[in-house]
């Protein structure tokens, strides 16, 4: 707030704070002795206040000033509507998750923090050392099911080209090809990395979502996954969001898992990795669907706050600038365009029983 002068009539000052607000400047008058101290919001408006202050007090009983009040009315009424409407546009979660049979409507959602949890208990949150002697304790079994790649099984593969066995499916004559090209050590390859898929397991593009590394990471993305994933699928149905997550989830993982790491013209924050997992690129991308629904209008209900808004954006924007916090940021940034897309898609908005999506 700053002050741009005053005015000894209490009647023209509240004349000339409502002149203000329709030339787009918020100002209020307070008591201030014998006369009216006059305050605006915006300092950027400060020089312009006072060039209006100069030319209203030699003649304030002007008609450009006398129809200000009537205007300004308009204008704090247009306002308190707008206020009401984003009053209504807010959802209190609590509420909403606690009406009756409303875990029954978010079977995907629970689905989802179940299976999550499940995992990391049963593979002690993404633990992962075998011995020297290969051998894996059940949670790092059901680890390697789990993973893009199959860290064990083309090491065996790779061991049994090396010792002169001839390959005997299509992949494993990939596998060897890349050896011979790139090294027996090189993990860059295509045909490494994607040894699994190409061995038919194609599971493996979604199942990395269910596999988080600590409590604080699987917390945190179950948290949000609740938060956004339960609220998105109460608006546009089950069998949609089911579609979206599987989408948004295989596609952030495949390319997270494709690109290449330990390369040089790659900086290390926009390197791949294959030991990777968590629910980050579903959760991104149900961010970026749902904020683009809020965007256009059609939310239902669905409001993020700027502050959560900036929070989420500057988390990704972090992964990529900042090497040490070893976050999976393709999948971050691929889920959150996905979503963002989707957002714009006109079918994507659609709620059952509502075309309009409102």
């Amino acid at each position: 707030m700053r002050q741009i002068g005053t005015i000894a009539n209490e009647q023209h000052a509240l004349i000339f704070v409502d002149y203000l607000l329709t030339q787009g400047i918020d100002a209020q008058s307070e008591p201030s002795g014998e006369v009216f101290d006059l305050w605006i919001r915006d300092e950027d408006q400060v020089d312009r206040a006072k060039s209006l202050l100069a030319e209203f007090l030699p003649h304030p009983e002007a008609d450009t000033y006398r129809v200000a009040p009537l205007e300004a009315k308009k204008i704090r009424e247009q306002r308190e509507q707008v206020r009401i409407q984003q009053a209504k546009n807010k959802m209190n979660v609590r509420q909403n998750w606690q009406k009756p049979g409303g875990n029954q409507k978010r079977p995907v959602t629970m689905f989802l923090i179940i299976g999550s949890i499940i995992v990391a208990l049963l593979t002690q949150f993404g633990a992962f050392s075998p011995t020297n002697s290969g051998d894996l304790t059940s949670g790092e079994k059901l680890l390697t099911k789990l993973l893009l790649l199959d860290i064990v099984a083309v090491q065996q593969a790779k061991f049994r080209i090396q010792q002169g066995s001839a390959p005997q499916s299509f992949q494993d004559k990939l596998l060897k090809t890349s050896m011979e090209q790139y090294g027996p050590e090189d993990q860059n390859a295509i045909t490494y990395r994607t040894w699994s898929l190409l061995n038919g397991q194609i599971w493996r593009i979604f199942t990395p979502c269910f596999i988080h590394f600590g409590l604080i990471h699987l917390v945190f993305n179950l948290w949000m996954l609740f938060q956004i994933g339960s609220m998105l699928e109460s608006r546009v149905g089950s069998g949609k969001l089911l579609l979206f997550v599987i989408v948004a989830g295989s596609l952030s993982n495949l390319v997270q898992g494709i690109i290449p790491r330990d390369v040089s013209w790659l900086p290390p924050t926009l390197q791949g990795t294959l030991l990777f997992g968590g629910m980050s690129g579903v959760l991104y991308g149900l961010f970026g669907w749902a904020l683009s629904r809020q965007q256009r209008g059609i939310s239902g209900g669905l409001f993020f706050p700027p502050s959560t808004v900036f929070l989420l954006l500057a988390w990704m924007i972090a992964g990529f600038l900042f090497e040490g916090l070893r976050i999976a940021n393709w999948c971050h940034g691929v889920g959150f365009l996905i979503g963002m897309v989707t957002g714009y898609l006109p079918f994507a908005n659609q709620t059952p029983g509502n075309l309009s999506g409102r």
